[in-house]
């Protein structure tokens, strides 16, 4: 039984590949378990996060400035033996992860690296995604593979 936590709010300010809404309720269902293990937002919580999909975007992200998670054309690519938009509903669920941790218009940077804040977000979509849909990241998997 997930947690019981206010759901995030998610604007789609632009087109999403597989619907806005199908992205949207795929986040929204391991939300209570990221906030489970990485804890309530820091801001984002009490504000909204606005997701971009722009195909010709030179590269993907988040802001903090404005809340935004941007993805591109690359996201769409991905093995075949996954379900549709898998790598898409992983890529806004992690980008959105790393907005846990703005406060205000300001990302916390560690100053050692960018990796220890990469591993962070992973590990807890990883924990998320277990508990809300039993298994954990396909990327998670395709890296722990390569490795």
């Amino acid at each position: 039984m997930p947690p019981d936590v206010a759901p995030l709010k998610i604007i789609a300010i632009s087109e999403i590949p597989g619907r806005n809404q199908r992205a949207i309720d795929s986040f929204l269902k391991a939300y209570p378990f990221l906030v489970k293990h990485l804890g309530e937002p820091f801001s984002i919580g009490n504000e909204e996060v606005k997701w971009e999909y722009d195909a010709d975007a030179p590269s993907w992200g988040w802001f903090a400035e404005t809340n935004t998670v941007q993805l591109n054309d690359n996201i769409l690519r991905q093995n075949p033996d996954e379900e549709p938009y898998t790598k898409l509903d992983e890529s806004y669920q992690h980008e959105t992860t790393h907005l846990f941790y703005d406060v205000g218009d300001a990302a916390i940077i560690f100053e050692f690296g960018k990796w220890i804040w990469e591993a962070h977000a992973l590990a807890g979509q990883a924990m998320a995604n277990q508990d809300a849909f039993g298994k954990p990241l396909i990327t998670l998997r395709r890296i722990l593979v390569m490795s």
